[in-house]
């Protein structure tokens, strides 16, 4: 009877120990945490209701258990940064800041509000140049980083073990053999696979690597809703990419499957919420729409249905068919027959008059009515060489030479990627 009852006495007493950390956690969700009242109400509920997982969950989830030390800037920073911009916007109330332009004098009442409450800093003299096409990103990219001199400053969320990572990482490499500093910042959820072992030949050539809010347990405290989704790379402090393109197969349009991801209409749908600059209209143009993930078509759906109304949208792909109800529903559709392949040939001449003219009909001939394909076929430096292959199968085959098509199939198949294609 008694053990029996200092086990009551032990459950009430552990009850009472839990109702009352219980009390403080929702003191501080109140009080401390700062969140929306949903966010807020969500929570109360969830540490009354399940103590004990409650508790787990709060510790996985909250994201701002740790907000201050990840987004707190060092003194040594605070001073430069803010010492900097105090003595910009003195000089620029006193009428001494001198502007290179009539437009920003024109719009220094908007400089002053970004420096005002963005604390941004006012620069001039740049150039923009904007990529709508993964691939062609990455190329200048790296045709930016070999041409770096002193520093290489790089942050990624995904950067992935495929062949678009590893020559990435290798170019990477090769800088900070040469001397050059090289950092790279990953984001420890998005590019979870990159680790020691593929970074070794990186590491031991001098160049540096950090991780964004990496756990300290691996099951353990994992942010999922509080990741660095940034994508920057600054080179010699004078040349500096941003955007939605990580580093992967499918942001350069070699995985079809997601070769549009969700990233670039995230930027499509914040871009077009801003008012045109010049013209009346902003347009956009995009193609292989086909190849749009789900939660890229989910994203883009309410833009669709409610388009601003200075944003027109243009959405090509090869069938309408290959587009869900959903989307085709909120479309006004206008079918296009394909070129000729003499239209093609005309065109592809007139764009790139210095190529091969036996190339440019190859070309046509295999680009199913798309000049775009046929001009990127006779850039490719393969096409030509793929084209006589080609037709050397197709006269083996029609005058029975045996022999002469073995050697073909055995040239093809010293490279399985090229006979695949």
């Amino acid at each position: 009877m008694e053990t029996i009852i200092n086990f009551i006495v032990g459950m009430y007493e552990s009850s009472i120990a839990l109702y009352v950390i219980n009390i403080l956690l929702i003191f501080t969700v109140i009080f401390n945490e700062r969140k929306a009242p949903s966010a807020t109400l969500a929570w109360i509920m969830i540490l009354t209701f399940i103590p004990i997982v409650g508790f787990i969950f709060y510790l996985v989830f909250n994201q701002n258990l740790s907000r201050s030390k990840i987004s707190r800037l060092t003194e040594n920073e605070k001073l430069v940064a803010g010492g900097a911009l105090r003595k910009q916007m003195v000089a620029m109330d006193r009428g001494e800041y001198e502007f290179n332009s009539d437009s920003a004098v024109r719009w220094k009442h908007l400089i002053k509000l970004n420096q005002v409450y963005g604390k941004a800093y006012y620069t001039q003299n740049n150039g923009i140049k904007l990529f709508t096409d993964g691939k062609m990103l990455l190329e200048s990219i790296i045709e930016d980083i070999e041409a770096a001199k002193e520093t290489i400053n790089v942050e990624y969320y995904i950067l992935k073990r495929d062949k678009i990572g590893r020559r990435f990482i290798n170019v990477l490499t090769e800088k900070a053999a040469q001397g050059v500093q090289v950092r790279l910042l990953l984001d420890a959820l998005g590019s979870r696979y990159i680790n020691k072992g593929f970074l070794k030949d990186y590491l031991n050539a001098g160049g540096k690597v950090g991780y964004f809010f990496k756990p300290k347990f691996i099951f353990f405290g994992v942010r999922f809703n509080y990741r660095n989704h940034r994508k920057i790379v600054v080179i010699d402090d004078k040349i500096a990419y941003t955007g939605g393109y990580n580093v992967a197969k499918e942001y350069v349009g070699e995985n079809r499957a997601r070769s549009f991801p969700v990233e670039v209409v995230r930027q499509i749908r914040q871009d077009c919420a801003v008012l045109p600059n010049e013209g009346k209209k902003k347009i956009y143009c995009l193609s292989n729409v086909q190849n749009m993930t789900t939660e890229g078509l989910n994203a883009f759906l309410k833009t669709l249905e409610e388009p601003p109304a200075h944003s027109v949208f243009l959405l090509l792909c090869p069938s309408a068919t290959q587009l869900p109800e959903t989307v085709r529903s909120r479309l006004v559709q206008i079918p296009l027959q394909p070129l000729s392949w003499e239209q093609v040939e005309q065109i592809t001449a007139k764009a790139l008059p210095e190529t091969d003219s036996k190339l440019r009909r190859q070309a046509a001939l295999l680009s199913d009515g798309s000049a775009g394909l046929a001009m990127k076929l006779v850039q490719e430096e393969e096409f030509g060489q793929r084209a006589k292959q080609a037709q050397t199968i197709c006269q083996s085959l029609i005058h029975r030479q045996e022999y002469q098509l073995a050697q073909v199939l055995a040239q093809l198949e010293k490279d399985g990627e090229g006979f695949l294609q």
